[in-house]
């Protein structure tokens, strides 16, 4: 081989063979301010990003993400819909799980709801009902 063909090639290999990624998928049932572009991070560091959504036909939100393919993440690793509290910007954070099992490229988990989106679910039906019963009560007395 001659030093331009061996140039070449590492070139292209440089370009198209090391930028090891796998796509991992997450069913959510919204996307809430997600948006493209935003980061999966792990221990507050990126480790890749939102690349697509996509709406089934069940109505939840298909997400695909691109992780960076050298990091290993168990299967019991728990990704949440998250954001800081002096940046609302929307993000992916995966909390590390045990298993000594990994996610592989084109898996799909689930996205967890924080703690505080189920709070505010929940509060949000306590008061629709509460102001259900009032608008029956007001009705009742006219």
């Amino acid at each position: 081989m001659t030093f331009k063909s061996i140039f070449l090639i590492s070139v292209l290999m440089m370009l198209f063979g090391c930028t090891k990624s796998k796509t991992i998928y997450i069913l959510a049932n919204e996307s809430g301010d997600l948006k493209l572009g935003a980061p999966v991070m792990l221990n507050l560091n990126k480790i890749g990003e939102v690349k697509n959504f996509e709406i089934l036909e069940s109505g939840e939100v298909l997400i695909r993400t691109d992780l960076n393919g050298d990091i290993d993440i168990p299967i019991n690793s728990v990704f949440k819909n998250t954001t800081l509290d002096n940046n609302p910007v929307q993000f992916i954070e995966i909390e590390k799980g045990t298993a000594s099992a990994l996610l592989v490229h084109k898996d799909t988990v689930e996205l967890k709801k924080s703690l505080e989106d189920m709070f505010d679910s929940v509060i949000n039906k306590v008061k629709g009902s509460l102001f259900d019963k009032l608008k029956d009560k007001l009705k009742r007395k006219k």
